[in-house]
């Protein structure tokens, strides 16, 4: 038995789904609750054993108890001399990042591809994964729920929606004008990969740390700019394999991903 809390206030949680399951990695779920205004809990008639427990609550992250980095938590032991009553199980509230992507000129950008990357330790050395994605709307507004505590990156890749590549040119011959003979336009623009806080570079990106119940508002500005052309001549294609693929790739963190 015990009592729900918020990690954050002490306050105790009402509605918040209690759970009492056996260990191991097909693990059974032996009984459930829900708490009360006090936020009180309570499994009577159990065997002597080991037993996980586990709460879940909207607005809070779901959690099983004491878990800590590594998704380790404390199991319960009942059994004669043992304690397992007045127990405090303490729920994290959920963080919300969230904010809006404009142009150069304030005007929303829609559609664009928001990433958020979490650090976290792997075999002992950190890393950056990718955590979450989303798209923005048509007012450019972008939001990441049920966030947990950490640290964070925010990455941005769009395309602007005047952009407009100019027909190729071709000589009296029929073969295409080299580079520097092909007409440009203003508007053939592109927008670079941006990370927060406004830099077109992951080593640059600005860490955002998390902390429980943490609702910040990040903005971001894509800065258009002459678009580069790439033209790849790829291999015949082979009867047995098809046609080769070019893929582009892009260095985001230490990690190769599709551009």
């Amino acid at each position: 038995s015990g009592i729900v809390r918020s990690a954050t206030t002490g306050a105790p949680l009402d509605r918040a789904e209690v759970t009492l399951s056996t260990p191991g990695e097909q693990e059974t779920q032996v009984a459930t609750a829900v708490t009360g205004e006090g936020g009180a809990f309570r499994f009577d008639r159990l065997a002597a054993g080991k037993y996980v427990l586990a709460a879940s609550r909207r607005g809070y992250i779901d959690s099983r108890y004491q878990e800590h980095e590594g998704g380790f938590s404390t199991a319960i032991v009942t059994g004669p001399s043992l304690v397992s009553q007045g127990l405090r199980f303490n729920l994290s509230p959920t963080a919300v990042i969230g904010g809006a992507i404009t142009d150069d000129s304030g005007e929303p950008v829609g559609d664009a591809r928001v990433t958020l990357y979490r650090q976290q330790q792997q075999g002992g050395e950190t890393k950056i994964v990718t955590a979450d994605t989303d798209s923005s709307d048509d007012d450019g507004t972008y939001e990441f729920d049920s966030v947990h505590a950490g640290t964070y990156y925010i990455g941005v890749s769009a395309t602007p929606w005047y952009a407009f590549q100019p027909r190729q040119h071709s000589g009296p011959d029929g073969t295409p004008l080299p580079a520097d003979q092909q007409p440009r336009s203003p508007l053939d623009v592109a927008y670079p990969m941006t990370f927060y806080a406004n830099a077109t570079d992951s080593d640059s990106a600005t860490a955002i740390q998390i902390n429980p119940g943490d609702h910040p508002e990040l903005n971001l500005t894509m800065h258009a700019v002459p678009a580069v052309h790439l033209e790849i001549r790829a291999p015949k294609p082979d009867p047995r394999h098809g046609f080769p693929t070019p893929q582009l790739e892009q260095n985001v963190f230490g990690v190769e991903q599709f551009f």
